[in-house]
């Protein structure tokens, strides 16, 4: 299992990711989700760096939807 970590907007986030036999990867994300995409050529790390993004977004996405109805914000 290989470990990515990234940070996005003051944040670090962390995967594991694998690739499995028949070219697939998958991505363990921090929520305990699991993503699978099939290479065909792609490099892993930037395929399960792409998923991890995706993810961070999301949660900060949903951070900025609590602080807007609530108007708390966590500095």
């Amino acid at each position: 299992m290989n470990i990515l970590n990234i940070e996005y907007l003051g944040h670090v986030y962390t995967a594991q990711y694998k690739v499995t036999k028949d070219d697939h990867l998958v991505v363990h994300l921090p929520n305990g989700e699991m993503r699978e995409t099939a290479l065909r050529g792609i490099r892993p790390q930037l395929s399960a760096k792409t998923h991890l993004v995706a993810y961070a977004m999301t949660q900060t996405r949903s951070r900025h939807r609590v602080q807007a109805r609530t108007g708390h914000h966590r500095w």
